[in-house]
């Protein structure tokens, strides 16, 4: 079992990173959604996805243990190939992935912020889109990869 973690600083867009993720998975590559829960925060979201024969589980949410730990709970009857999750740059988050799998099970992606262009706000957001999807592709190249599908 293999992980890919997108870890970064809050409100940098793992979220919407991860929620391109699962789009992408289902939209372009024949993903079959089969559980999904909404976080208490209706924001975040725990997916589970089968695809040729692969489970993959997917968290959006994973800025602190406590979540990621919740996470993990309401996945536990699943037996899963894949997890794609978000966690924290350093701290909690990321040594509960830690002591949970072995440095050769995570495959570790850093969101970073795009910041500048101050005074045009409409163009730094479609710059951000557009570095959310780059991303998201890559995590998906990489989950292809990981599960040979």
């Amino acid at each position: 079992m293999n992980v890919i973690a997108l870890r970064g600083c809050g409100n940098v867009g793992k979220t919407n990173t991860l929620k391109q993720v699962i789009r992408i998975l289902i939209d372009e590559c024949g993903a079959h959604k089969l559980v999904e829960y909404v976080a208490d925060n209706k924001i975040d979201t725990r997916v589970v996805l089968e695809i040729h024969g692969k489970i993959i589980v997917i968290f959006t949410g994973g800025d602190d243990r406590k979540t990621l730990d919740k996470n993990f709970e309401s996945v536990r009857l699943h037996q899963f190939d894949l997890l794609i999750c978000a966690c924290r740059s350093r701290g909690a988050s990321c040594r509960c992935l830690e002591e949970k799998y072995t440095k050769d099970q995570i495959l570790w992606y850093g969101q970073s912020k795009v910041s500048g262009l101050c005074n045009n706000i409409a163009q730094l957001e479609l710059i951000r889109t557009q570095e959310n999807s780059h991303l998201a592709m890559s995590i998906v190249q990489s989950a292809k990869t990981i599960l040979a599908f």
